[in-house]
């Protein structure tokens, strides 16, 4: 996707409820949504609805990801690690995602394709996410730049 496109489609969606677009989404992302949703209901997790998707939290309320539904994709913010100075910690999870997504994932806020997460859903949800909020509840323990736990 061209970067004009996804901004005209930004646009286009910011105006739209999370509901409306999972409406008109292709059946692979309705599947997805359905599938993280009762992932989430079963892990004692929340969502909150955002201009371009939906954020996770844990049952803690800490910010995890955000499935944007338009963009098909999950996006794994990172930046919270780089601003604490852990670029060793970031860079080996955007290695982690790569493998999700099958290519090299290095910017700050990472964004998988739903394709590659479906194709290892219990590695990504079970494994690499538990992990990722593990690095996040350290940093905050160390007390690096608090207030980067929460998106």
């Amino acid at each position: 996707m061209t970067s004009s496109l996804r901004r005209r489609l930004d646009r286009q969606t910011a105006q739209v409820a999370y509901e409306d677009v999972i409406a008109v989404a292709s059946p692979e992302v309705k599947s997805f949504a359905d599938r993280l949703t009762r992932w989430v209901d079963e892990h004692g997790w929340s969502t909150e609805p955002t201009d371009k998707g939906l954020k996770l939290l844990t049952g803690d309320g800490v910010y995890v990801c955000r499935f944007q539904p338009t963009l098909e994709n999950v996006e794994v913010d990172l930046r919270r690690f780089r601003r604490r100075g852990l670029d060793a910690v970031a860079d080996d999870l955007a290695s982690r995602l790569s493998d999700f997504a099958e290519a090299d994932l290095t910017e700050r806020s990472v964004q998988v394709p739903l394709t590659g997460i479906d194709r290892r859903w219990d590695d990504f949800f079970e494994i690499f996410l538990p992990d990722y909020v593990a690095e996040v509840v350290e940093a905050d323990r160390m007390g690096l730049d608090p207030g980067l736990g929460q998106a």
